[in-house]
């Protein structure tokens, strides 16, 4: 496991190189607003004066790398210096901005685009704590003491450590990026805490790890509340076990869970029907319009009148941009290669349904059943993150597109998941042949990321 992180905090620094200054999305926002809250100092500030000298410094240098011609953008065209009063709100509880201060400040002086290439380098390395997460919550499914079952947590890391779209996100700078490793480690807390219920052991522990890196995913930007759904859930879980198996003070808690779940379900219905406006002191930090319900309500109207082939067109684009669509978003992996993934993927999905029937048949298997239940709860958070898109999306479908690079957050649930479905088609004698050819799949879709798409599009 330590060769595999090693090779993905080289890789990581690759991506950071290879990519030129300013090619990540937002990235020239994101450094400003770095900028901004350093210079500010406060912890919490509702809002931060723009810096116009930095806004300035950043363009010239975006100009000196080429941003208006690998884009096709007039250049210029949306260019005007802020003024003195102008400022940024803040975004969330600022935590990435924060973790990237130390690094910031020793390169003061330098020049504009070395700072950004070790500002990357750190960033990337974010990319460490989510894939030794995905191997830990993957050992937590496969958790007997056997080479196979160690091979196939490794190879669900793999998945994520060569994920080509995740790697170049990882090396910008950008926001997204602390969210997946809080919200990995979320998934991680929950399941393990589950599975001490196994041998009815106390997981108080696992519980306040969940639960503080889900609170910091939501300080690091609005897709961590993916994390306090995965919470939910695995709370949710919790209260039903203790309701089947649980005694004394153990099932009460747990019908009183449940009865605390049932009623939250009533009030978000009525505050959908009811469309009240928030108080601005209520959402500002968290990044919410006041009128956040009156919108869900719209957009879930809007979502039931989509004909189907708009649905089509809408994943075909998040299936492209969740796997390559580099450099703001313009440089894409060749259509035969999308369409592999695409079918790839759906295989997968089939697999991963076949496993839970095949799990959920074995009712005199206790293993078996945490088996079923803990990729349930996998299962569960892909569904919510997704679920978060698609509600963001029909908000302001003009604005936000299903892109991809915002089902990160359950990164490491698909890790985990493309190994449980990707076995379901092979035999068992043949299972450590399929982990390989998995490997080498992924391994070469990254090569193929690399050389065929990304170093030719920058450099030809």
């Amino acid at each position: 496991m330590l060769g595999l992180l090693a090779i993905v905090w080289v890789r990581g620094a690759l991506f950071a190189f290879v990519s030129p200054p300013w090619q990540g999305p937002d990235e020239t926002t994101h450094y400003q607003y770095l900028a901004a809250l350093e210079a500010d100092g406060r912890f919490l500030p509702a809002a931060i004066p723009v810096l116009p000298a930095v806004y300035d410094a950043v363009w010239d240098s975006a100009t000196a790398f080429r941003i208006w011609d690998y884009n096709n953008w007039p250049i210029g065209s949306f260019l005007s210096t802020p003024s003195p009063q102008s400022q940024f709100l803040t975004r969330a509880g600022g935590l990435y901005y924060r973790l990237l201060f130390p690094v910031y400040t020793l390169t003061e002086g330098w020049p504009l685009d070395s700072r950004l290439f070790l500002l990357r380098v750190e960033s990337a390395s974010l990319m460490l704590v989510t894939v030794a997460a995905t191997y830990a919550t993957a050992r937590t499914i496969f958790n007997r003491d056997t080479a196979f079952e160690r091979a196939a947590a490794w190879v669900a890391a793999a998945c994520v450590a060569f994920q080509p779209m995740y790697g170049f996100m990882s090396a910008s700078l950008n926001d997204d990026n602390l969210v997946p490793p809080l919200a990995g480690l979320t998934i991680l807390g929950v399941l393990r805490a589950l599975r001490r219920e196994q041998d009815v052991r106390p997981s108080y522990g696992w519980w306040g790890f969940a639960a503080l890196s889900a609170l910091c995913a939501v300080l690091a930007k609005r897709t961590g509340f993916a994390a306090v759904g995965v919470l939910a859930v695995g709370l949710l879980a919790l209260a039903l076990i203790w309701v089947a198996r649980g005694r004394g003070w153990r099932r009460v808690a747990g019908w009183l869970t449940l009865l605390g779940f049932a009623s939250l379900l009533v009030v978000f219905g009525y505050l959908l029907i009811a469309q009240p406006v928030l108080p601005p002191e209520l959402t500002w930090r968290i990044q919410l319009q006041e009128d956040v319900f009156p919108d869900l309500a719209a957009a879930l109207v809007r979502a039931l009148d989509q004909p189907l082939n708009g649905w089509l067109e809408r994943f075909q684009f998040l299936t492209l941009s969740f796997w390559g669509w580099f450099g703001w978003l313009k440089a894409p992996l060749a259509p035969p290669v999308i369409s592999a993934l695409r079918y790839g993927s759906l295989i997968v999905a089939l697999g991963v349904a076949m496993r839970l029937a095949l799990w959920a048949g074995r009712q005199t298997s206790r293993e078996s059943r945490w088996r079923f239940a803990l990729t349930l709860i996998l299962l569960a958070a892909f569904a919510i993150n997704f679920g978060m898109l698609l509600a963001q999306h029909f908000v302001a479908p003009e604005f936000f597109t299903l892109v991809g690079r915002y089902l990160f957050p359950s990164l490491g649930a698909w890790g985990v998941l493309t190994v449980v479905g990707w076995l379901a088609w092979w035999p068992r004698r043949w299972a450590v042949s399929g982990l390989i050819a998995l490997t080498a799949v992924v391994v070469a879709l990254d090569v193929y990321a690399w050389l065929f798409v990304m170093v030719p599009f920058y450099y030809a």
